[in-house]
Order: structure tokens, then C-alpha cells, then sequence
């Protein structure tokens, strides 16, 4: 794997989490975020199976 393509990789994984850094006003969105977040997770590791993102 070439250096551009895991920079890459690491910037699509990057952009994805970035959007779960925000500060959190309460506890009544934590659960909401968690589910959301597990959703994108779940949907980044489907892609593994066709070498676009995450590798062990």
C-alpha cells in the first residue's frame, strides 16, 4: 500500500469521527450519538471487506 492511498484512508476515517468530537450539551443526545456512531463504525468496517478503508 503506497503512502498517498493510507493518507488518504486515514483522512476518510478522520472525517468521519470528526463529526462525533463535538462537545455534548446533555446526557439526553449521548444515547442518540451512540447509536449514530456505532452506525458509521459498522459502515466503515463493511467497507474493509472491499479494501476501501480500516485494516487490522
Amino acid at each position: 500500500m503506497t503512502w498517498m492511498i493510507s493518507m488518504l484512508m486515514f483522512q476518510v476515517m478522520d472525517s468521519v469521527i470528526s463529526l462525533f468530537r463535538v462537545d455534548v450539551t446533555g446526557r439526553g443526545e449521548l444515547g442518540d450519538r451512540q447509536v449514530s456512531f456505532t452506525g458509521s463504525v459498522q459502515c466503515l468496517y463493511s467497507l474493509r471487506s472491499y479494501a476501501l478503508c480500516l485494516y487490522p
